[in-house]
């Protein structure tokens, strides 16, 4: 619901994925970007990754900065981030209501 932008995928009528952007500053034109995937991405990484590119092109016009956070303990998001041309921060740092470990990924010029 807070999301500026939000789109789901399907492969046929079976859901893969929905993503989104959330707005965190109009005057800086700052976004966070966030996904939840389905077992379908691990069963199709291929059809996902082809489509990872132009979707995140659409979703993230209009947006200068993007970040947000992922745990240090999902590499295969942690390796998909990089590759879409996200830079991922180390160290960890606490994050959210229990403070577990999670890295800070950004793209784009704050």
């Amino acid at each position: 619901m807070m999301s500026d932008r939000s789109y789901s995928a399907f492969i046929g009528k079976q859901l893969l994925a929905i993503g989104g952007i959330e707005r965190i500053s109009s005057l800086l034109y700052s976004g966070r970007p966030w996904l939840i995937g389905t077992k379908l991405v691990d069963a199709r990484p291929g059809t996902f990754m082809r489509g990872c590119r132009p979707q995140l092109a659409r979703m993230a016009a209009g947006y200068r900065f993007l970040e947000n956070y992922v745990y240090v303990e999902n590499g295969r998001t942690i390796n998909w981030l990089q590759r879409l041309g996200f830079e991922v921060h180390f160290p960890a740092v606490p994050y959210g209501i229990y403070g577990k470990p999670f890295y800070r990924f950004t793209m784009g010029e704050r």
